[in-house]
This record gives C-alpha cells, structure tokens and sequence, in this order.
C-alpha cells in the first residue's frame, strides 16, 4: 500500500510548476509500486485541492495556503493507504485552516486513505480528528475519543495551565 507524508516546513519543488510537483510523485510511485491501486489523476487532484489555475505556475510562487494543500496532493499522488500530516495548518489563517480542513475531510471520506495528523492548532484537530493521542514532552498522556481526551485533567493541566480538580 504506502505511506504519504509532509512536513512541518513546506518542501517543494519551487521551480517546477504546480502540476509537474504531483507528476514527479506519480513518476517516483510507479517506478516502485506500478500497481498502486489507489493512485488519483493528477488533474483530478488539482482540481480537488483547488490548484488547477495554478497549474501551470512555479510552485514557490503559490500562497503559503496552497503551497500547503499542494503538499498533500502530492502525497497523495503515491496513492498512499496512510497519510502522514506533520503541522499542516502551520502558518495559515483560520479561513485557510478551514479549507484546509475540509480537503483532509475529503480524503479520508472519499478516498478512504487513513490520515495522522500532527499540529498544535486545536480547534484544528478538533474539527477533524474522532480520536486523539495527546503528548507532552514525549510522552503520551492521553489517548482515546477526541471528546473524552479533552476533558483529561492532565491535558488541561499541559494545555490550560490547571486541571478542573485543582
């Protein structure tokens, strides 16, 4: 199946066009798994994360929002069964988070691709995950369904500064 990732810092190919940054993953993925059943078009994922009118432009000339979603539909172009997002919404605006938001929504609902996300932007991670894994310095302190979690004394006490029992 595969894995599919991007950083916390963007990493794209600045001087290659929007489109020629999913090709190149489409290219690397068929010349290790030529058979990866879940590989979507590239103008399909263009279109997807709101890229087509870019397509044609250096990728380092993009908004730093596109950039984003451009990350991810690269990664999406290996046709990956796992999806590994390092602080996505880092560095976006709350309008962009949400379209953000929206577009990994997407993946797991009509691509069926399970989805990691790290990121410290909490009502980001809210808006998408039914389970979390909270950590700090390290080590896991909670783990579970997203609502339950958030009520943990110890990720109140990391994320509010008090827990509700002191």
């Amino acid at each position: 199946a595969g894995v599919g990732r991007t950083f916390q810092t963007i990493r794209l190919f600045k001087d290659l066009t929007v489109r020629q940054n999913v090709e190149v993953a489409r290219i690397t993925c068929r010349a290790v798994r030529p058979d990866a059943a879940k590989q979507i078009g590239v103008d399909q994922l263009l279109q997807q994360y709101e890229l087509a009118s870019f397509a044609d432009s250096p990728a380092g000339t993009l908004p730093y929002g596109s950039q984003r979603r451009l990350e991810i539909a690269r990664a999406l172009a290996l046709g990956p069964s796992l999806l590994l997002l390092d602080e996505p919404a880092a560095g976006l605006n709350e309008a962009e988070s949400e379209t953000l938001a929206m577009a990994i929504e997407a993946i797991r609902r009509d691509i069926g691709c399970a989805t990691i996300v790290i990121d410290h932007d909490l009502r980001f991670i809210n808006r998408l995950c039914d389970r979390l894994c909270v950590m700090d310095q390290g080590q896991v302190i909670a783990s579970g369904e997203t609502e339950d979690v958030w009520r943990d004394p110890r990720v109140i006490e990391v994320y509010v500064g008090q827990s509700e029992t002191a």
